[in-house]
């Protein structure tokens, strides 16, 4: 699957959580899948690994910083610092730890000065959960 044209402030911009059922989740590691990290004028694309680092294949720039769009004709990325119009609290993964902190609308994670940073392990997701920007897979509803 491919993208030709990524509407960059659109793709980044919205925010847009989908509704997910309540119930119990578990994670499921995934560091294989494209994503990509918005910055200053354009977007890096790569992989993240299991302790959350980003690693970075490609980048894609805007040929002007006031036009926001990018054409890129690649592979689909999931995006994961989407600038929020209003600034959203996230955590951060760092080898096994929880960071609190916020994304706004600059897409830079700004960690909380006394925040309780927790284990990944003690972790509860839900809808109502605070997100991690950079999670290496994702959390799909247990089956009974």
């Amino acid at each position: 699957m491919t993208r030709f044209l990524v509407l960059a402030a659109l793709f980044f911009a919205t925010g847009a959580i989908a509704e997910e059922p309540k119930g119990e989740y578990v994670f499921v590691p995934d560091t294989k899948r494209l994503v990509g990290i918005s910055r200053d004028n354009g977007i890096i694309i790569g992989t993240l690994d299991a302790d959350g680092e980003f690693h970075q294949t490609m980048k894609i720039e805007s040929e002007n910083p006031k036009v926001p769009f990018i054409v890129y004709n690649g592979p689909s990325f999931d995006g994961l610092n989407r600038s929020f119009v209003t600034p959203r609290k996230v955590y951060e993964l760092r080898s096994g730890m929880l960071i609190p902190g916020t994304m706004g609308p600059s897409g830079l994670f700004v960690p909380e000065e006394d925040g309780k940073i927790i284990k990944f392990s003690n972790y509860k997701y839900g809808p109502d959960a605070r997100h991690i920007w950079n999670l290496p897979g994702r959390f799909v509803l247990k089956k009974k």
